[in-house]
């Protein structure tokens, strides 16, 4: 959602005229592109003008600078939305995005000129880096000619020194944008909702390679789904943990955003700025994965019995291993092939358990059990089933350390809702209607909590010391599925068999009206707008108002309303609900709660110093952690370009060669008509000194360009571009 903005500050010259209010012939597609990306949106978040709006909009502000000109700033725009509009011509997109907005930032790529100048020069190395920075702080991208710097090694009169060259001050640059593109980064362990499923930072982002990393995926955001073309290195830095007292953890660096709730609607604050009461944003309901083909192992002898392995993971499959995690072992040892569970007398899996086990595997399934002991285990001894877990990493170590699969992770809802319902019958309980699951692998407890956040559910996750209250040394986590939304959502998409304990929760019904555990923050932003369409102007029979006694179209509604904003009742999802349900009015003007689910800060702390990854995301530069709503790293695209009769074309070249050398630009060799000449004869052709213009030294045309071919074969860079060198003075003419 934006920010409201000023309306002569989006509609310079006036709003849209009535003459050219009409329709625009758009295609449904069109109009589905421009209601998610281009037209500008109000507080509530839905869009806040129409496209004839959105085009006046942009030509008003681009005709807008005539009139300070003494030229028909009206007459501009008219024609300007005339053209847009008849689709004889369309600028690039954050014209359209950032047109009447604040930034105002009409273009995506700006053009710099660097002279060889320190900073004293508005054109010299850093005051360009300083104008780059802002540029790439806005998410454009930058284009420059390192051509006119001396070269690497030549004197430099004023300082005695040498010069370090473009490839130098190109590295310069470079480290400037990494830091600059960061825009806040978080732990590789955090969980990410993409369309492959739920996925950790360092499944996307390589730990060992240091910047940008290209990839293709499309990762939930809380409007939609938008493509992440790149992940981004950040290496070491210091980071904030951010605790909520629902037990989500988000761990980053300090500049990191989060989308917070406020009395005027979601907004983005980075995580220094976050106070205890803070409202986060959780999207619900996002997991996504598909179905997963399971590798069999090689038999190790000729006459090795092989058993009946499931080749997708399944259902059947997926509730086993969710048991597994909860009441599992695997055999540790190298010649110990045995794996099972246990299960209790009075669990309806004590028949169901072994049927299930030998329509998995085909083989057979054994039973023991200890004297006096409440409890069978069921397991199998055999080689191949055990290599086969291990194989597709369904295995599971220590009760300390299990973890859910990164299968499971990445499958379907469908399957994702039966491993947590094996998972729940292993090591769940029932706590006043509600499922709960207990662990001591802090691991799990986060994953299952995210999975549950993913199928819909508000959860709470705590975690209780070792000793306290329980056997054993370690401490335990319980995951708690919470309030009424949570609940519905487990009945209708992880539920549990008839006979099973947790069948109680499927009947129950919870006390709406003394629910809590819901609340919606900041009652003034779902109310205020109902309030202000049922309120009636107070006027007594004479046309008279004194502002004392207002007059509603709904009475009844206008006092509960009032007790909420009065904070003499807290605002929940059920009672917002209820109102919605029971006053049409209430659900045509209050703004959607959706899936959103808010989660209160309970503090902020220093969490030493960790590797941080992060995500580009395209669009609206969102993506959800642990389904909290994050901002992503912006990564503003760069571009150097070095002529080819430069001395210090080989060392330009090859400056990428190493990779993680050069992570933020793309670079290209300016190509001239001479070198080309040169190339086709095989002769030597002149390195310019840029400086005075002398011969620095001269080169082999087609070993320079053999150079450039080996390099672009190998990593894709450099490019060519070719240049119009008419006149020496401006080394490019056509980039600036």
């Amino acid at each position: 959602m934006t920010e409201p903005l000023d309306r002569k500050q989006r509609y310079p010259l006036g709003p849209l005229p009535a003459d050219l209010n009409r329709d625009i012939p758009l295609s449904d597609n069109a109009m589905t592109v421009l209601r998610k990306r281009y037209l500008l949106r109000g507080p509530d978040g839905e869009p806040s003008e129409t496209p004839a709006e959105m085009f006046w909009r942009v030509a008003s502000v681009v005709a807008a600078p005539d009139a300070v000109y003494g030229d028909d700033a009206q007459a501009t725009a008219r024609a300007f939305y005339e053209m847009l509009t008849s689709f004889r011509f369309m600028p690039n997109s954050p014209t359209f995005t950032g047109a009447g907005t604040p930034l105002g930032q009409l273009a995506a790529c700006f053009v710099l000129p660097i002279k060889d100048d320190m900073g004293r020069d508005p054109a010299g190395i850093f005051s360009t880096l300083r104008v780059a920075a802002l540029i790439q702080q806005t998410g454009g991208g930058n284009g420059f000619s390192f051509s006119r710097l001396r070269p690497k090694g030549a004197r430099v009169s004023s300082s005695r020194g040498v010069a370090t060259g473009p490839v130098g001050f190109l590295r310069v640059y470079d480290k400037a944008f990494g830091e600059i593109a960061q825009g806040g980064c978080l732990l590789p362990e955090t969980l990410v909702f993409t369309s492959g499923g739920l996925l950790r930072l360092d499944e996307m982002i390589d730990p060992r390679q240091p910047g940008w990393q290209p990839h293709s995926l499309e990762v939930a955001t809380d409007e939609g789904w938008r493509p992440s073309p790149h992940g981004y290195n950040n290496g070491v830095k210091p980071v904030l943990r951010v605790q909520t007292r629902q037990g989500l953890t988000l761990t980053g660096t300090p500049d990191h955003k989060v989308k917070v709730m406020t009395p005027a609607g979601p907004a983005w604050r980075p995580l220094r700025e976050l106070q205890a009461g803070d409202s986060l944003i959780v999207q619900l309901g996002q997991h996504r994965g598909r179905l997963r083909a399971l590798r069999k192992p090689t038999l190790r002898h000729g006459n090795q019995i092989e058993p009946n392995l499931p080749p997708i993971l399944d259902e059947e499959l997926a509730f086993f291993l969710g048991y597994l995690a909860g009441d599992g072992f695997v055999a540790g040892g190298e010649t110990d092939y045995r794996l099972g569970v246990t299960v209790a007398h009075d669990s309806y899996l004590m028949e169901e358990m072994p049927r299930l086990m030998a329509r998995l595997f085909g083989v057979q399934v054994h039973a023991t059990g200890k004297p006096g002991d409440n409890s069978t285990t069921f397991f199998v001894d055999n080689r191949a089933v055990k290599e086969f877990l291990i194989l597709n990493g369904l295995t599971k170590s220590s009760s300390r350390s299990v973890h859910v699969p990164r299968l499971i992770r990445t499958s379907p809802p469908e399957i994702v809702a039966v491993y947590l319902r094996g998972l729940f019958e292993a090591d769940g309980t029932v706590s006043h209607g509600y499922p709960s699951l207990i662990t001591t692998s802090a691991r799990l407890a986060e994953e299952v909590a995210t999975l549950l956040i993913g199928l819909g559910c508000p959860i709470g996750l705590r975690r209780r010391p070792a000793g306290k209250g329980h056997w054993g040394d370690a401490a335990m986590y319980e995951v708690r599925i919470r309030s009424h939304v949570g609940l519905r959502a487990w009945q209708q998409r992880i539920g549990c068999d008839p006979r099973s304990r947790f069948a109680v929760c499927m009947a129950w019904e919870p006390d709406l009206d003394r629910e809590s555990s819901y609340p919606l923050p900041h009652a003034g932003y779902w109310l205020q707008p109902v309030l202000e369409a049922i309120t009636l102007p107070q006027v007594d029979k004479r046309g008279r108002g004194q502002g004392r006694k207002w007059r509603s179209t709904e009475p009844r509604l206008r006092r509960q309303l009032l007790r909420y904003l009065r904070q003499e009742r807290a605002l929940t999802h059920s009672a917002y609900q209820t109102l919605a349900e029971t006053h049409p009015l209430f659900a045509a003007h209050a703004p959607e709660v959706d899936a959103l689910w808010f989660v209160e800060v309970e503090r902020v702390e220093p969490a030493g110093e960790a590797l941080t990854l992060d995500l580009e995301v395209e669009g609206n530069h969102t993506y959800l952690a642990y389904g909290l709503v994050t901002h992503n790293t912006r990564r503003g695209a760069n571009m150097a370009v070095l002529r080819v009769d430069h001395p210090d074309i080989l060392e330009f070249i090859r400056c990428k060669g190493e990779e993680g050398d050069i992570t933020n630009f793309n670079i290209s060799v300016g190509i001239t008509d001479e070198f080309m000449r040169a190339v086709e004869a095989d002769e030597e052709y002149d390195l310019i000194n840029p400086q005075d213009g002398t011969v620095w030294k001269r080169l082999r045309a087609r070993e320079v360009f053999d150079e450039i071919v080996r390099h672009a074969h190998r990593n894709g860079e450099p490019g060519v571009l070719f240049l119009d060198t008419a006149n020496r003075s401006n080394p490019v003419p056509h980039l600036y």
